[in-house]
């Protein structure tokens, strides 16, 4: 997904100078599952074509193809229609891989008020990119309606696993927990989950947390690391678990 979002980031720089212009790959449109079964087919339907092919041409080599196909007869009739299958099923490959969305100048004019709300947060331009490019995303390909899969959601613009897990957790209610910044530190100071990166501090805060605190936990965290238990200085004389946390340079009151 790295490089789809690169690609995005690249087709996107210059929506503010142009105005209109084709904002997207097509890769970032793509529905999993009718990509998935294209490959498939693709891939398929060149072995066939190709065993079918070495029965044909060379017997005397790859004899043991011709049965597998019921006898020099059949091989001869179905190779070329493995052929056909196998280039019909690419065509679609290739349309599916080429197909982009184009940015219009209403969607310049959406990217304007987009931008009025989300100024103050940083990088604001290209989240605001996403944003666009992601409603689009959820009406061509899921109704209008947000996906509930973890897959589908870290395949929309701008999305990766904190973002899935946080939709997951709040709009879904399933027992995921975002590790941000403010919650990787928590974790590591207090010896909650002690790891050295975001995904072992998440598979170990899911472990050590009661299934019954999933639902907000990770707001806890958040806003715990935020306003108390801060990068530079933690406020460690008003701490409520400050007894009970392991980081060894606790500020002094």
């Amino acid at each position: 997904m790295a490089t789809s979002a690169n690609r995005f980031e690249h087709r996107t720089n210059a929506i503010d100078r142009m105005g209109r212009t084709v904002v997207y790959e097509g890769e970032l449109l793509r529905h999993p599952v009718y990509t998935r079964f294209l490959h498939w087919m693709v891939g398929i339907f060149f072995f066939l074509a190709l065993l079918s092919g070495f029965g044909i041409y060379l017997p005397w080599i790859f004899r043991f193809f011709t049965p597998l196909f019921g006898g020099g007869a059949t091989t001869r009739f179905l190779h070329p229609w493995f052929g056909l299958g196998f280039v019909f099923f690419f065509a679609l490959q290739a349309l599916n891989w080429l197909q982009v969305m184009s940015w219009t100048p209403s969607d310049t004019q959406w990217m304007k008020r987009i931008k009025r709300y989300i100024r103050t947060i940083g990088l604001f331009n290209a989240k605001a990119r996403n944003i666009l490019a992601t409603c689009k995303l959820l009406v061509e390909h899921y109704h209008g309606e947000v996906p509930h899969e973890r897959a589908a959601l870290e395949a929309l613009p701008g999305v990766g696993r904190k973002t899935a897990n946080v939709v997951l957790n709040v709009a879904f209610g399933e027992p995921t927990l975002a590790v941000d910044t403010h919650v990787f530190r928590v974790a590591n100071r207090t010896g909650l989950a002690r790891a050295s990166n975001p995904r072992a501090v998440e598979d170990e805060l899911l472990r050590v947390i009661p299934g019954e605190f999933m639902q907000h936990a990770h707001h806890w965290l958040i806003l715990h690391g935020r306003y108390v238990c801060k990068a530079r200085l933690p406020d460690c004389p008003h701490c409520l678990i400050a007894r009970w946390c392991e980081y060894p340079d606790k500020t002094a009151p």
